[in-house]
């Protein structure tokens, strides 16, 4: 069976919406008194620590307690966010080809000049800037990512159907 465009954009979409909600489940999960919840939400912190350094400085803090990653991989995933909302109305649903790739460079421009003035100690570390510069780079990603899977998926289709057919002639 083949995934449709459409299928692959909703599930896209369904899913970098449930990403950004365990990013703000986790902290306010630790802020009620049940150790159930208090336990869930350590399970989504760890789920996270492989991605994000989640050091508290760089860390927006919500209900009390610091979000599951820092500030700079919140704006790269709700920039993701945005990008598979706006995807449709950018590039209608076509997955056949992917965007040049200066524009994913451009699109880092911004994070690599805010971490390198950053290393120089040019300016105080802000979250929010961290963010939006993250943005930049989380939106662009979908522009990529969507058109890979969308291909990578039709790949493996064929190769089941292929699978299936040697199967049902009997040349395995």
């Amino acid at each position: 069976m083949q995934l449709s465009s459409r299928r692959l954009y909703l599930l896209s979409l369904c899913l970098v919406v449930l990403w950004l909600g365990l990013i703000e489940w986790a902290p306010f999960l630790l802020s009620l008194p049940s150790s159930d919840a208090k336990g869930v939400a350590f399970l989504i912190y760890w789920f996270f620590s492989p991605a994000c350094h989640q050091l508290k400085e760089s860390s927006f803090i919500i209900y009390g307690n610091q979000m599951a990653v820092c500030s700079r991989c919140f704006g790269i995933y709700l920039g993701m966010m945005l990008g598979v909302l706006f995807y449709p109305l950018i590039r209608s649903f076509d997955f056949s080809r992917v965007v040049h790739r200066r524009y994913i460079m451009l699109a880092s421009l911004p994070m690599v000049g805010d971490v390198a003035l950053l290393a120089v100690e040019a300016y105080p570390p802000l979250l929010w800037l961290k963010a939006l510069t993250g943005m930049f780079f989380g939106f662009a990603l979908p522009f990529y990512v969507l058109p890979a899977l969308y291909q990578m998926l039709g790949r493996w289709s064929n190769f089941k159907s292929l699978a299936t057919l040697i199967q049902t002639r009997g040349l395995s």
